[in-house]
């Protein structure tokens, strides 16, 4: 019987912690998807007469620049190579190009170096704010800007 009483507060702790991650899990796949909101914008920039620059073949290529800019990266201090990432976004002509983009990137691994198998998959955008520092960030930013695409991340 102590046996059992010297484990009863490290099974309350994980059992708490387990539950605590199914929860917030339920409530993160109720929020909207990314889908729609890429659905209504691509409406809106085809309204403005917008047109992909590129085949989707090609933004599937850039999409796998962007995430090589860290599976291939070995600096664990700096784990992205934001060159890369703004190589990429200095092809982009349009806000058209920049939804492709993120549909093509769909849901990849995060960019943490010894941690992304237990972080779920990200989005384009989640992705760049997880791997990227915020000077990198605005830097991303500035380049979209100054092509006069309004989507930022």
């Amino acid at each position: 019987m102590a046996a059992i009483a010297k484990f009863k507060k490290p099974l309350l702790i994980a059992g708490s912690l387990v539950g605590g991650y199914f929860i917030y899990k339920a409530i993160k796949n109720r929020q909207p998807s990314q889908g729609t909101a890429l659905l209504n914008d691509e409406s809106a920039a085809k309204a403005k007469g917008q047109s992909l620059s590129y085949t989707q073949a090609t933004y599937v290529n850039l999409a796998n620049v962007i995430f090589n800019a860290w599976f291939q990266n070995f600096n664990i201090f700096n784990p992205v190579n934001e060159a890369q990432i703004l190589s990429v976004m200095s092809k982009m002509k349009n806000d058209l190009d920049i939804i492709q983009l993120t549909r093509a990137f769909g849901k990849r691994r995060a960019p943490v170096p010894f941690g992304s198998f237990f972080v779920s998959d990200l989005s384009l955008g989640e992705w760049l704010r997880e791997g990227l520092y915020e000077n990198e960030i605005q830097a991303v930013n500035n380049v979209l800007r100054s092509k006069g695409i309004t989507a930022q991340f």
